[in-house]
């Protein structure tokens, strides 16, 4: 129940990340500050920048939770774990998407944002989720150990 309060922060962030890295890789493009041989520094430094706004956020999240009893200090980790994780995956993809879709002459100012924010929505919850299966042992809900269920025994 709680891990459900962080998701519209976790979609999100890694969507408004993703599309300022867009927006900022767009920029330089128009004043041919960069073109698609810089692809690796400008997707290293997007993603970079990711990593830290997501650890700034997440730290403060889980400060938060150590703060509000109504929120558990795990839930408070998992925040603060996924958070660089989806920023750094959402500004590197933003980056790389608008230098891509200028190299395919594509609009990157079109196609770039709404690609990236519909892949990392979708691919934010997974690594929430799965962080949140590693830190606080959840199994999708399901028991770790149900040797049978409902009175049936199970078949060796």
């Amino acid at each position: 129940m709680q891990l459900s309060l962080f998701m519209p922060l976790i979609m999100g962030h890694g969507g408004n990340t993703g599309a300022q890295a867009c927006s900022a890789v767009l920029r330089a493009l128009a004043l041919h500050q960069v073109s698609w041989r810089d692809v690796t520094s400008v997707v290293s430094k997007e993603a970079r920048a990711g990593v830290v706004m997501g650890a700034l956020i997440g730290f403060l999240t889980l400060l938060a939770a150590v703060l509000w009893p109504a929120v558990s200090n795990q839930v408070g980790v998992v925040v603060a774990i996924s958070l660089p994780i989806i920023s750094l995956w959402a500004n590197g993809l933003g980056a790389l998407l608008t230098l891509a879709c200028s190299r395919l002459h594509a609009d990157p100012a079109v196609t770039a944002v709404p690609l990236m924010t519909t892949i990392v929505d979708c691919t934010g919850i997974v690594v929430y989720f799965y962080v949140a299966q590693i830190v606080m042992g959840v199994n999708g809900g399901v028991p770790h150990a149900v040797p049978h269920a409902a009175g049936h025994k199970v078949r060796s």
